[in-house]
Order: C-alpha cells, then structure tokens, then sequence
C-alpha cells in the first residue's frame, strides 16, 4: 500500500461562473508500495467547524498528475481535500 501524498498545497478562491475554484497541488508518497502510482484519488468535503461532514466530492486525476483544478465551490461553504494515492496494484494510500 502507498503512503499518503505530501506536500498538499491548495490555492486560494477565485471566482469562476459565479462559482468558487481552487487548485491543488501535491508531492508523490515516499512509498509507492512496491509498485508505481497509477493515480490519485482527491476527495473534497465540506467542513462545519473543523468537522469533516457530507456530502464529499470524489475526483480522480488523470494518470499520475500531482495536481487537480476544482471547480463549482459555493462562497461560504469551508471545503477540505483529502488527497490519496494508488499504485497500479490498486492500492489506496491510507487516511
């Protein structure tokens, strides 16, 4: 199993079609696992003070990209990527 990422850095807001975007950036794992990183898994959930809540929003990046642009925030809402690692063996990196 991978490592988790390091290095996560997020952008601040900018305002795109009256909608909130960020981008986030992220390190490979010191792990892969014994196998190479086939993808990365970047969760991003909402955030009622400091508590990790629903819904969460999935996206998964194309090969193994170290950096994804999301779109389609609310102002207001305090949002918290998550970012996971797979290797080509399917593995997930843990929390």
């Amino acid at each position: 199993m991978p490592s988790g990422p390091l290095n996560l850095a997020v952008s601040d807001p900018y305002l795109t079609d009256n909608l909130y975007g960020v981008d986030i950036a992220w390190s490979p794992p010191a792990s892969n696992g014994g196998s190479p990183i086939s993808q990365y898994l970047v969760s991003v959930c909402t955030s009622i003070l400091g508590v990790l809540g629903q819904p969460c929003y999935p996206f998964v990046t194309d090969g193994a990209e170290t950096y994804m642009t999301i779109t389609g925030l609310s102002p207001g809402v305090t949002y918290v990527p998550l970012v996971f690692a797979a290797n080509q063996s399917g593995q997930f990196s843990p929390e």
